[in-house]
C-alpha cells in the first residue's frame, strides 16, 4: 500500500521505504507471508468460485498469492506505487497501477464478490474513509463481502501500532469500525477476536503451548485493565485484544435471493 495525495507529485511520499523495512521478495519471505495470510484469511473467505476478488492496496501481492494458492482464479489488485505493482507483476499477478481507488471502484459497479483492504484504511484521512468504503460497497455484488484489517486501538500495543508507520492517520475501535462500515451501507459486520478469552492448552512441555499461555496471561491482564477503565460502558468480551482488528462485512443480497 502506498500513499499519494494527488497533489504536489514532485513531493509524493515513496512508501516503498516503509514497506521494505518489513517485506522483501525472497522465496523464504514470500512463503512465510502466504502461510501467515492463509491462516488469517481462510476462515473469512467464501469458497473459491467465479466471483471476482479485488485486493485494494495490494502491496507486493502476498494476499493475492495466498488467494491463488487457495484456489481463487478471478483475482485483481490495485496499488498506487509503481515499484510494488512491478513486484506483483513479477509474480504473474493481475495488478494495476491506479491514482484514484474510488474512481476505479466507481467504474466497476457490482463487479466483485470479495474485496480486501488489509492495512489500508488507516493510511487515509478520516474524511476520506467512509467515501472509500461506500465505493467498495457499490463495487460489491449483492451478497459480497469486504475484509478489512486495521490497527486495533484496544490492543495493549495500540500506540506502537498507530505510530509505527509515519503515514498512518488513525487506528480503530470496534465502535469506530462499525460506524465507518454502517455509514457505507454494510449491516452484517463481524469483528474477529470478540468473545471470551479461550483458555490455552496446559501441555507446557510444548513450546507452542507455553507461548499460547504467555499470550493468554497478557490478554487476561489487559482485559482486567479494560474492565476497570471502561467496563461500566462496554461489554469487555466485545473488545478484541489483537494487535490488528480484522473485520468482515457483508453486503445484503438482492431481495428474494436465496444467498
Amino acid at each position: 500500500m502506498s500513499i499519494n495525495s494527488g497533489k504536489d507529485d514532485d513531493e509524493a511520499i515513496d512508501y516503498s521505504l516503509q514497506y521494505k523495512a518489513w517485506h522483501n521478495d525472497s522465496p523464504e519471505h514470500v512463503e512465510g507471508m502466504t502461510q501467515f495470510l492463509r491462516r488469517k484469511l481462510a476462515p473469512f473467505l467464501p469458497p473459491p468460485g467465479p466471483a471476482g476478488v479485488l485486493d485494494i492496496g495490494c502491496g507486493m501481492g502476498f494476499a493475492l498469492l495466498t488467494l491463488r494458492k487457495l484456489g481463487f482464479s478471478n483475482l485483481c489488485g490495485i496499488d498506487t506505487d509503481p515499484e510494488q505493482v512491478k513486484a506483483c507483476q513479477g509474480f504473474g499477478l493481475p495488478v494495476e497501477l491506479v491514482s484514484d481507488s474510488v474512481a476505479f471502484l466507481a467504474a466497476r459497479p457490482e463487479q466483485f464478490g470479495t474485496v480486501l483492504l488489509l492495512d489500508v484504511l488507516e493510511h487515509m484521512p478520516a474524511a476520506q474513509q467512509i467515501r472509500l468504503m461506500r465505493a467498495v460497497y457499490r463495487a460489491l455484488e449483492p451478497g459480497g463481502r469486504v475484509i478489512v484489517q486495521v490497527p486495533n486501538s484496544a490492543s495493549i500495543m495500540a500506540t506502537w501500532q498507530r505510530y509505527i508507520d509515519f503515514t498512518h492517520h488513525s487506528s480503530f475501535t470496534p465502535v469506530s469500525m462499525r460506524f465507518v462500515l454502517q455509514s457505507a451501507g454494510f449491516e452484517d459486520i463481524r469483528i474477529q477476536g470478540q468473545g471470551p478469552l479461550r483458555r490455552p492448552s496446559l501441555r507446557l512441555w510444548r513450546p507452542s503451548a507455553r507461548a499460547a499461555l504467555r499470550r493468554w496471561l497478557v490478554r487476561y491482564a489487559w482485559r482486567q485493565v479494560l474492565t476497570v477503565e471502561i467496563g461500566e460502558w462496554f461489554r469487555i468480551d466485545d473488545i478484541p485484544c489483537e494487535l490488528d482488528m480484522l473485520t468482515v462485512a457483508l453486503k445484503a443480497p438482492r431481495p428474494g435471493s436465496s444467498g
